[in-house]
């Protein structure tokens, strides 16, 4: 199972999730004028700066 990516409608500012990649258009106004915010494989901000969290946290036990 892999997780849908996630739109954004330029139209209405309508931030969604869509399994399809192709015809993909906003479920509140319609519009056909959207864009792939973040796909299911990249990595949200949330999680790059848990990394660095966790890679400062390492460090700090070493000295």
């Amino acid at each position: 199972m892999t997780l849908p990516d996630e739109y954004v409608c330029d139209l209405c500012g309508c931030l969604f999730l869509s399994p399809v990649e192709k015809d993909v258009f906003c479920p509140n106004c319609g519009s056909s004028q959207v864009k792939k915010e973040i796909g299911c494989n990249e990595l949200s901000d949330e999680d790059v700066y848990v990394e660095i969290l966790q890679d400062a946290e390492k460090s700090n036990l070493f000295w």
